[in-house]
């Protein structure tokens, strides 16, 4: 996953359990890998591969390229906190989005509370629209 306006650069790991979320951020394994219409899940400890999520701003780009070489681009769309115990993340089949998810807040003392930062990218429309004009 690159994110251009913050100079990051990371592999995402497969799955999300402490083993693998010690070296990087790792893909949920309920949520899709990313193509061409599907929602990803990403998650990533907050004081350290994801703490630059609560930089992020509406507009911000994120690449992710495939295992396969293709690069999928992402505006972000939305930030907001959810209270884990209670809140969900839909896995709409027919939208392409990135779901990029911390825990809350940044600056806790203690690890491990209810609260979640999420990011959600939706698929650069832009970005499409130039790769078919270019074809």
């Amino acid at each position: 996953m690159i994110v251009p306006s913050k100079k990051i650069d990371l592999i995402a790991l497969n799955g999300a359990y402490g083993r693998t979320l010690a070296f990087g951020p790792g893909h949920v394994e309920s949520s899709l890998l990313p193509s061409s219409v599907s929602t990803t899940i990403l998650t990533g400890h907050r004081d350290t591969h994801f703490r630059f999520l609560k930089e992020l701003t509406r507009e911000d780009e994120l690449v992710i390229q495939t295992a396969s070489g293709n690069e999928l681009r992402y505006l972000v769309a939305e930030r907001r906190i959810v209270d884990s115990r209670s809140g969900t993340i839909t896995l709409d089949p027919s939208q392409t989005r990135l779901v990029l998810v911390t825990c809350y807040p940044f600056d806790a003392m203690m690890p491990g509370g209810p609260l979640r930062y999420m990011v959600v990218a939706e698929e650069s429309w832009r970005h499409k629209a130039q790769a078919s004009r270019a074809s």
